[in-house]
């Protein structure tokens, strides 16, 4: 026959045994799992903020190409001698004919 601190020790191994063996299971199956699908997620997700930041790159650069060619339009179109414009043509003034004033006259 145990001893009856023997059989205290015995109960109180086979509780913890029962008790440590879940948690164990727990960790090794759902944890691991978990760690391994997070791992992946930020991984995706630290992909898709560098496509981002990728196309915002090209798009301000294309963005500044735009503004530069621009720039040179505008500089070539102001530098170009503009034509010169002939003087619009002169209103003529021309007597009336029924004024008693000679100095009056009627614009065309």
């Amino acid at each position: 026959m145990k001893s009856p601190r023997a059989r205290r020790l015995s109960i109180v191994a086979l509780t913890m045994i029962i008790v440590i063996i879940p948690f164990c299971l727990y960790y090794l199956f759902f944890v691991e799992s978990q760690t391994a699908y997070f791992t992946g997620r930020d991984f995706r997700v630290l992909g898709d903020i560098g496509r981002q930041i990728k196309s915002k790159i090209d798009n301000l650069g294309t963005s500044v190409i735009n503004a530069a060619n621009k720039a040179r339009q505008d500089k070539t179109e102001t530098t170009r001698p503009e034509p010169k414009k002939s003087p619009p043509p002169l209103k003529c003034c021309r007597p009336t004919g029924t004024t008693s004033h000679p100095r009056r006259r009627q614009l065309l």
